[in-house]
């Protein structure tokens, strides 16, 4: 059930630009998201994270390819951002800690060498 879940939810991965600064990340995407019902982390098995946005009537996924992965470690990372449009929202502590757990995951060189050649299809080197 849970390889089913996640398979539907990766299939709404859109394209997202990150920027990381002063302890914040920020993924920016190309969707316009005013009132959204859920923000939710994921660790997804082929070594990508993504943030889950659903709003009443549509559902993306940001995403952080491994590739680059260590640049939220290195940064010490504390808060995050989806950046829609003009809108930003803030995501809840739990998702930042996932990302931050992940982030360190891929500084180890054996993991992020997996992440990277399984993340090949969505997370273009």
């Amino acid at each position: 059930m849970e390889n089913m879940l996640a398979k539907n939810i990766i299939k709404h991965i859109v394209p997202t630009m990150w920027i990381v600064k002063d302890r914040k990340a920020y993924a920016i995407v190309r969707k316009k998201v005013k009132k959204p019902l859920l923000l939710n982390g994921w660790l997804f098995s082929n070594g990508i994270f993504g943030i889950e946005v659903m709003t009443s009537n549509e559902r993306f996924v940001a995403i952080a390819c491994p590739q680059y992965g260590e640049i939220f470690a290195d940064a010490d990372v504390e808060e995050a951002y989806v950046v829609s449009g003009t809108t930003k929202l803030k995501l809840h502590r739990d998702t930042v800690e996932l990302l931050k757990w992940w982030s360190w995951q891929m500084k180890n060189h054996n993991i992020k060498k997996v992440a990277v050649e399984k993340s090949r299809e969505y997370c273009k080197p």
